[in-house]
């Protein structure tokens, strides 16, 4: 051991000309202390002084690993810059006894796996672990275990620049910190049971349904856990029907193949069709990509979840053609960083480099827009969150009265672009607006006439894109028109010529060599992506819209079924609007009311519409039992009867092939990286050990019985067997294809539409681009929502009923009907940057960022809500403090940041933060404590005929939460109170679970 050394007094230590440690650190700038930088060394050394100081030790550290003996040395020098240069040199030597194999616990060996990022991340990362423990999460180098000849990186060339391919992946600032929640305090250990839940239904008091969300959990065996959860099911299909359990079983889990099914979920459905025929399905619907989906599919037909056709380089041929790009509501630095990691981000600069002008047109100056915002080469028009069907009208007035817009292509590529004129320039029949003038745009968005005309006239002059991905104004009510409108005007100046685009940030890769695929392994079930399956399919011929959800058992009845237009299922065709399902479904044809729910993706609280309405829900009667199979305790989870403990991807040994990262295509072999945390298992696992306890276990694994099985199939069939053997792919854990030498030259786009729309038709009844929707007229003649030629749709009171049932005006979510008279602001629910979707929440590290958390003046870490300081002033809020965001929905708690890169009128909260609940539901109060919006976005789908969720754009009021109104609540709710929280995490695990006795 080291041998302790007198402790001086700190100037006598000083004098002897020792520096310690922490002076060490002070003095090269990596501590802040009393808030100067380097303030303790510069105090005792004069400038231009040298100070170089030598520390000796030996010390012996228990370790596993032997090596002969070895010094180890250090030297680290740093300036520090003041009136004069202090240089300040520390040399470090550690020398073991001799003996060998004792080395420091920095310098003890590490074991690398390797891991593709989290939710549907591309990325390949390197996870370093020690001791079984995960110490980093890095950026993977593809020079590891190639040379750089045979991994043959590739290049993007573009008005004479070059852009080489990453030798390191580009991963994803979430993935980086993802060892936070592996070993998150809100981990579910062991699995749970609500303590005021007992299986077998009947009478209410026994199940206790009215208590979700209130009562606390207790531990109980996997024995327990599995066996009740299979006799439930058996309940229900011998009381009920198969279709008494609903599934809430999609995506946007954690990328496992072998373990999760698509992306982490569905392995449930695959015991459900197996075992018993049939369930209803939770349908996914395109949840951040409403508007194109209801609304640009009318125009442009099928394309990614609604948007224009992404084929071939598109990014390509925006550097080489494209000379302005509207980042339109688009953040794309943080909407697809957990997709893409760091890509996103350099692809932009890039663009920039190659003279692309940046504009951002959003209500606030988001991650994007700030640093891109710089130099004369980019610019940002804020605008009041879902007023920019306005701005698009406008901008098309200019075109047409000032004849900026292509005719020639309008005559011979689409369909009624004379009636779409006719509604701008006020001479529609019917039309009780009149001319879409700047000036009449500007009264409702908040952009000024004179850059309206120059946003116009801008675009009409220079090869302009449009770039999307998901969220922005495509998730507000009406989503579908505004959708639309931008559509239009991308026609309008030639949709498909050289960088004229409508682009889904970075959708498409590079042509690769070879392309390699780890799907054959999927464990899913009924949510399958080949085939997209609808209520045609047999075994789940009863389902549900995810939106549709929470109304659907609250309204659905045999005798008074609820109805809504299409599937919603993700990318479903066209055709599909047109259709009309009903829940429950016949009893005659097997239908059934809920009464149990399967959840593995718990998140209908955090990220859908009106999220206190699904509590409301999930409590009802009906529901007699729910089961929550998830990793960490949040969100639905709260709501669960019987939870089952998941593992991480860390924690498995799995598989994955990815084409549509930007260096490489490659199939990775993932190591498990640790041992299990607790006594969690895979999806896979879980459902398996049902499966076993049914008898069915070899059915259900294709009788592959081990993981091993797995793998060694899904490498005979990844593409990678024609290059190695499994053994040498398990060896190196990746294998890789570049992409080919002339990827550059292909097609992007619609370019072989524009170049001759008779041989490239659009895949619409007309083969061309449809201002007007004859198929619209035919089957919804009467919508005054979701007309043949998009419309300005504000909407106002009088809406009833549910999904198409709704007798009125779906919505009064704008400042011009009567709700905004009480609740005047327009929120805009942001996809966060600090999470991906409803993960994250709890990561320590993005909880000291202000744009995400700020402490309150009670320790609560509460979601920052940004305003602008002419919203903020007049209501009293000051920076910092605690404010209530509510509605008639109900009310959450958020803290304010005030900023001018906030549009004024607009207010911005991300959505996802987990639920904290203080009331729901009692005396009628419905209010959180965590941040969590969506709990308070409108119930109704976007438009009558649009089954799609409204989580943004919509009217709330924000006032200065004063402390004797949380004392009351304090008072009144104190369980809610009372719960265990750690402002580095938020609430805990233990808050919610009854603690053990000893």
């Amino acid at each position: 051991m080291k041998e302790e050394k007198e402790k001086l007094p700190v100037d006598e230590t000083k004098q002897t000309g020792e520096v310690t440690r922490r002076d060490f650190l002070v003095g090269a700038g990596t501590v802040v202390v009393g808030g100067a930088i380097g303030a303790g060394l510069l105090s005792s050394c004069k400038g231009g002084e040298t100070v170089t100081t030598t520390v000796t030790s030996t010390k012996t550290v228990p370790t596993t690993v032997t090596a002969a003996a070895t010094t180890i040395t250090n030297t680290v020098t740093s300036t520090v810059g003041g009136t004069g240069a202090i240089t300040v040199t520390s040399t470090k030597t550690v020398t073991d006894p001799g003996t060998g194999g004792d080395v420091l616990p920095a310098f003890e060996p590490e074991e690398t796996n390797l891991k593709v990022g989290c939710s549907d991340g591309r990325a390949l990362s390197a996870v370093d672990v020690k001791h079984g423990k995960i110490i980093r999460i890095r950026p993977h180098h593809w020079d590891w275990k190639y040379t750089v000849d045979e991994l043959k990186p590739g290049k993007m060339v573009a008005r004479g620049k070059t852009f080489n391919f990453t030798m390191k992946s580009l991963q994803s600032h979430y993935f980086a910190c993802y060892k936070k929640r592996v070993y998150s305090p809100n981990r579910i250990m062991y699995p749970l049971k609500r303590v005021d839940w007992e299986p077998g239904g009947g009478d209410v008091s026994r199940y206790n349904p009215q208590n979700r969300a209130k009562s606390k959990f207790k531990r109980v065996s996997w024995d327990y856990a599995l066996n009740t959860v299979v006799s439930e099911i058996q309940r229900m299909n011998s009381q009920y029907t198969p279709w008494a359990i609903l599934t809430c079983q999609d995506i946007h889990g954690e990328t496992k193949q072998i373990h999760g099914g698509f992306n982490g979920h569905g392995c449930g459905n695959r015991l459900l069709r197996q075992n018993f025929g049939g369930y209803t399905q939770q349908m996914r619907n395109p949840d951040s990509w409403e508007g194109w989906y209801w609304g640009a599919k009318h125009f442009w037909g099928d394309g990614w979840m609604g948007q224009c056709k992404q084929v071939g380089p598109l990014y390509s041929d925006i550097a080489r053609n494209t000379e302005m790009n509207i980042l339109w509501g688009h953040d794309p630095c943080t909407q697809t960083t957990c997709y893409f990691g760091a890509f996103p981000g350099l692809l932009y600069y890039w663009f920039q480099d190659c003279g692309v002008f940046l504009l951002h047109i959003s209500p606030d100056l988001n991650f994007t827009g700030q640093p891109f915002n710089r130099f004369g080469k980019g610019k940002w028009i804020p605008v009041i969150a879902n007023t920019d069907d306005a701005l698009n009208l406008a901008v098309a007035y200019v075109w047409f009265t000032e004849n900026t817009f292509d005719q020639a292509y309008c005559e011979t590529h689409t369909v009624g672009w004379e009636q779409y004129r006719d509604y701008v320039l006020g001479n529609a029949a019917g039309d009780p607006i009149g001319p879409k003038t700047p000036e009449w745009a500007s009264e409702i968005c908040g952009v000024a006439p004179w850059t309206i005309k120059a946003l116009a006239r801008e675009w009409a002059s220079k090869a302009t894109c449009t770039s999307h991905r998901e969220g922005g104004p495509m998730r507000g009510p009406y989503a579908a028109e505004h959708a639309r409108f931008e559509a239009y005007n991308m026609g309008l100046q030639g949709l498909g010529k050289p960088g004229h685009h409508s682009y889904a940030t970075p959708h498409n890769s590079p042509r690769w060599t070879k392309r390699f695929t780890s799907s054959a392994v999927n464990f899913s079930g009924g949510f399958r992506f080949a085939g997209w399956p609808g209520a045609e399919d047999d075994q789940i011929r009863q389902h549900i819209s995810r939106c549709m959800v929470h109304v659907a058992i609250l309204n659905g009845t045999p005798d008074h079924p609820v109805s809504w237009y299409g599937t919603s299922l993700l990318a479903a065709p066209v055709e599909d609007q047109f259709e009309r399902y009903y829940y429950p479904i016949p009893a005659d044809q097997g239908g059934s009311i809920i009464h149990m729910i399967w959840t593995d993706s718990p998140c209908n609280t955090g990220c859908w519409n009106h999220g206190f309405l699904t509590i409301h829900a999930w409590r009802q009667p009906q529901i007699e039992t729910v089961v929550g199979q998830h990793i960490w305790l949040e969100n639905d989870m709260l709501l669960c009867d019987i939870i089952l403990p998941v593992c991480t991807k860390f924690e498995n040994e799995d598989m994955r092939g990815v084409n549509d990262e930007f260096s490489f295509s490659f199939l990775v072999y993932e190591k498990p990286a640790i041992p299990h945390v607790g006594e969690t298992m895979s999806d896979m696992q879980i459902v398996a050990e049902m499966a076993d306890i049914l008898g069915t276990k070899a059915e259900f694994m294709n009788n592959r019985l081990t993981v091993a099985e797995w793998l060694e199939y899904g490498f005979s069939v990844s593409g990678a067997q024609d290059l190695m053997t499994f053994e040498q792919w398990k060896d190196k854990q990746y294998v890789t294809a570049p992409a080919a030498d002339d990827w550059q030259e292909d097609k992007a786009g619609l370019i072989d539409f524009y170049n001759d729309p008779t041989s490239d038709p659009i895949r619409l009844p007309s083969g061309k681009l449809e201002f007007y929707s004859a198929r619209l007229a035919e089957h919804f003649p009467d919508d005054v929502e979701r007309n043949p030629v998009a419309r300005y749709v504000v909407g106002g009171p009088g809406g009833s009923g549910v999904g198409a049932d709704i007798v009125g005006w779906t919505h009064d979510e704008s400042l011009y009907g009567e709700k905004c008279q009480t609740y005047p602001l327009v929120i805009q629910n942001n996809h966060p940057r600090w999470r991906f979707h409803v993960q994250f929440d709890d990561v320590s590290w993005f909880r000291e960022i202000d744009t995400g958390k700020m402490t309150g003046y009670d320790g609560y870490q509460y979601e920052s809500i940004w305003l602008n300081p002419e919203d903020a002033e007049p209501r009293g809020i000051k920076h910092k403090d605690i404010c209530k965001v509510y509605n008639d929905r109900g009310i959450v708690l958020v803290i304010a940041y005030i900023t001018q890169k906030q549009m004024v009128g607009s207010v911005r909260v991300d959505h996802g933060a987990r639920i904290d609940p203080i009331a729901t539901g009692e005396d009628g109060m419905w209010i959180d404590r965590g941040g969590g919006i969506n709990l308070i976005t409108p119930t109704n789908p976007i438009s009558k005929n649009c089954t799609g969720h409204t989580v943004s754009g919509y009217l709330v009021e924000v006032a200065k939460l004063e402390p004797n109104e949380m004392e009351e609540w304090r008072q009144k709710y104190p369980a809610a109170f009372a719960r265990d929280y750690d402002p580095a995490y938020g609430p805990l695990f233990s808050g919610w679970v009854e603690k053990e006795e000893a």
